[in-house]
């Protein structure tokens, strides 16, 4: 994982009120369906699109 990816999973923990030991702790399906959200959270940002469906700076043309 990179230090993107870390920094995308790490906020993805905190805005739902959770640390790397609760996920750990968590039973095996429900701690699968949240990798899975952190997985396409990243997918997303990697792609240049926010929560709020709208484009990065990075997405923006220069004039």
């Amino acid at each position: 994982m990179g230090q993107y990816d870390a920094g995308i999973r790490a906020r993805y923990l905190e805005q739902h009120d959770l640390t790397e030991a609760a996920l750990a702790a968590m039973p095996a399906d429900q701690r699968a369906a949240i990798e899975k959200e952190i997985a396409d959270q990243i997918k997303r940002e990697m792609a240049g699109i926010e929560d709020d469906e709208t484009k990065t700076t990075d997405d923006v043309t220069a004039v």
